[in-house]
């Protein structure tokens, strides 16, 4: 299974706005958007939801989209 430029880039916004909100998440019990990782996690959230709409418009929903349940 290869990627797009833009699966790579999607994929890379979307791991930073994941650590962006965990970061916030432990240092304000909160994504807190007054601080620079609840913006970083906003922005990248959106941008990560855009690129989305180019993916499923190449390629779709693929098995890189489902996380392995025990």
């Amino acid at each position: 299974m290869s990627l797009t430029n833009l699966g790579i880039f999607h994929t890379i916004i979307g791991i930073t706005a994941i650590i962006a909100a965990v970061i916030s998440y432990i240092r304000f019990g909160k994504i807190n958007l007054r601080h620079s990782s609840g913006k970083i996690y906003l922005y990248t959230t959106v941008i990560t939801s855009l690129t989305a709409l180019g993916i499923s418009k190449h390629g779709g929903f693929n098995a890189g989209h489902i996380l392995p349940c025990s």
